[in-house]
């Protein structure tokens, strides 16, 4: 497992330091731009459509790996390198041209943005404001006695954000399932005197076609073929999988600690145990202020980890020509 971890962390480095090179180079043509992507748009024009292609692919794989951190096979790897040793050498030689004549290079070309009219930026500006305040309130209310179920409310919105579409799937297709079992039980056969089949059945298709989607939307996650989302039945699977990985876990534990909590004190409020009542209320009142001191709802639950491998771009047969040909 070490030398894995050791391997991997070792090809990400190269796919970086490597990356920054080409665009040391691109800078050099007259490139311009944040990253290796915008770099490459800005010279595109000076670009073979092959190379420009490859650099685009060089890119995805290098935002991948700088943010998600990804295990990159060794064939992913190999697909990399090929790809950086057709556009090194030819980077290289416009880095000279663009040197020596100067005057000779073209202006590089600006990356378009999609322009938003001012009335949207000022709503935009307006709705994250709102949204601003209303997450201040959230975290308050987490040191106010009584008020903390507003906070409660939000750990919970916040603990099953990610996973919502895939486990409202799930119960659904478990509850379609429950009606057509329930209609095969009754005796009633398929008939229109068994309605709860025709229900269910719809039901269970409506499910399976959102599901396709989600899962072509959401790419595949990487622990589970893609298959396992596109048959039907088995997309449970899938559904109840990524539901799983998709929920944040230590906001969804810590607000049931402080619902446990407060379940124990009315218990015992009910009971006349008063000292009981007290420390349960008061443990679960702690809970949730250092929840509130450490958790910051405004900030997006993580994305799971997915699998998505860019495709190494085909040859085309614009190629740039070298000496000799």
């Amino acid at each position: 497992m070490a030398e894995q971890n050791a391997d991997m962390f070792g090809r990400v480095g190269v796919i970086v330091g490597t990356t920054a090179k080409l665009e040391s180079l691109l800078v050099a043509s007259g490139g311009s731009g944040a990253g290796l992507h915008e770099k490459t748009e800005s010279i595109r024009k000076r670009l073979p459509e092959d190379v420009e292609k490859k650099l685009h692919f060089i890119a995805s794989v290098r935002n991948r790996a700088a943010h998600e951190n990804p295990e990159f096979s060794t064939t992913e790897f190999a697909a990399f390198e090929e790809a950086v040793a057709f556009v090194k050498p030819i980077l290289e030689n416009l880095a000279v041209t663009a040197a020596a004549s100067p005057e000779e290079a073209i202006a590089p070309e600006k990356p378009k943005r999609r322009k938003r009219s001012a009335a949207r930026e000022q709503g935009i500006a307006v709705e994250r404001e709102l949204l601003t305040e209303f997450e201040s309130f959230c975290r308050l209310t987490a040191f106010i006695p009584g008020l903390q179920v507003v906070f409660l409310a939000r750990l919970f919105v916040y603990a099953i954000t990610r996973s919502a579409p895939t486990l409202a799937a799930a119960l659904l297709e478990i509850s379609s399932i429950t009606l057509m079992i329930e209609a095969i039980r009754s005796g009633k056969g398929f008939s229109a005197e068994n309605p709860l089949l025709l229900a269910g059945g719809i039901l269970f298709l409506s499910v399976y076609f959102a599901g396709v989607v989600m899962a072509l939307r959401n790419r595949r996650v990487a622990a589970l073929p893609m298959w396992t989302a596109l048959t039907p039945g088995v997309n449970l699977v899938y559904f109840l999988y990524w539901s799983f990985i998709a929920i944040h876990w230590g906001s969804l534990f810590t607000g049931v600690l402080m619902v446990f909590g407060n379940y124990l004190g009315w218990r015992f409020l009910d009971a006349e145990k008063y000292r009981p009542m007290l420390i349960a209320l008061g443990v679960s009142y702690l809970i949730g202020v250092i929840a509130g001191i450490f958790f910051s709802p405004s900030e997006k639950p993580p994305v799971p980890p997915t699998e998505e491998v860019p495709a190494e771009p085909k040859p085309s047969g614009n190629t740039t020509p070298t000496p000799g040909n």
